[in-house]
């Protein structure tokens, strides 16, 4: 059944046969696939740890293609940072640096089919990262010292400083990408997603609640400043990508970013129109599911329910459609 919506679908005959999707948690799919992490579209049901169904690269392909769907490669992982070296010292988990370059290694070996038809190579990065530069600046365990709590306080400031790092670190991956002969050899297109408003989501709420107890203007503060960071990050992602146009003309393909910001803002402010009744809140909370999870917006404290994330894979096809 349908979910409704103010997003229609428009599904004109695809050009693209591939699908290569780079990302965290949000993209994930616990890697059930064929060799090497990839997924021409299976009908299992996933039971992860993230959500409770088809994530939103499941849905796309199936709404780029829907007769016969197209085929998806995820190097997405759970927890994933853009560079564990940035934001994530001592980690293990593949950041999409190491994802795109295990996905060259792979194409190299020969290990990659792509079909007669175009390849969408899309990476969604950035919550991860956010919000552990978020933490060093706010969090007291994290910062040691006289914690920031506004835009002008200093460890803020080096936040932003960083955030800036973590925008280069994006460009310089998709740079990498374009400039690979083998990955580049047919026809590319390139998306990169913007990071959401994750200020919303239960776990942030939780956080402020613990560093500012009772106090609730604090922790108003505490959460603007992790919108600020998110807004320099998505404008910073749309000036540096816009600035990659030129480079590589033999690649033929668009490049652009999706922001999914606007989407994310319209299901939060009116939650009816996309048949949810609850967007405050996790379904899972202290442990128990709740009753109807496809009336949740949030199935934990901050990934969305399996109700969203065709939500998402109808605005993103409409994008592609009109980059196409």
């Amino acid at each position: 059944m349908s979910r409704p919506g103010r997003l229609s679908s428009r599904n004109p005959q695809s050009k693209y046969s591939t699908v290569v999707v780079f990302g965290d948690s949000y993209s994930d799919d616990e890697h059930r696939s064929w060799e090497p992490v990839g997924n021409p579209y299976n009908e299992l049901t996933k039971l992860g740890m993230n959500s409770s169904g088809f994530l939103w690269p499941n849905h796309l392909v199936k709404e780029m293609s829907p007769g016969s769907p197209l085929k998806l490669y995820n190097y997405a992982y759970v927890a994933a940072h853009a560079n564990n070296a940035l934001t994530a010292r001592g980690s293990d988990v593949p950041d999409t640096k190491t994802q795109i370059q295990q996905y060259l290694s792979d194409v190299d070996k020969g290990m990659i089919s792509s079909g007669q038809g175009s390849i969408l190579y899309i990476l969604w990065i950035g919550i991860n990262p956010l919000k552990q530069i978020w933490h060093d600046a706010c969090d007291p365990d994290f910062a040691g010292v006289k914690r920031a709590r506004h835009a002008t306080d200093p460890l803020f400031q080096r936040a932003i400083q960083r955030v800036s790092q973590e925008v280069e670190e994006v460009k310089s991956q998709v740079q990498n990408l374009r400039a690979n002969v083998a990955a580049n050899r047919g026809p590319a297109s390139y998306m990169i997603v913007t990071t959401p408003n994750i200020e919303l989501a239960p776990i942030q709420r939780q956080y402020v609640q613990l560093w500012a107890p009772n106090d609730h203007k604090q922790q108003k503060e505490i959460l603007s400043l992790l919108t600020i960071l998110i807004v320099q990050y998505n404008q910073g992602l749309q000036k540096e990508i816009a600035s990659i146009r030129p480079q590589n003309a033999e690649v033929k393909g668009f490049i652009g970013v999706y922001d999914i910001v606007p989407l994310w803002k319209d299901i939060i402010s009116t939650p009816k129109e996309y048949g949810f009744k609850n967007v405050i809140d996790s379904c899972g909370h202290d442990g128990t599911l709740c009753k109807d999870v496809n009336d949740f917006f949030f199935w934990d404290s901050i990934h969305p329910t399996p109700a969203a994330e065709p939500i998402f894979a109808r605005d993103m096809n409409n994008f592609i459609l009109g980059k196409s």
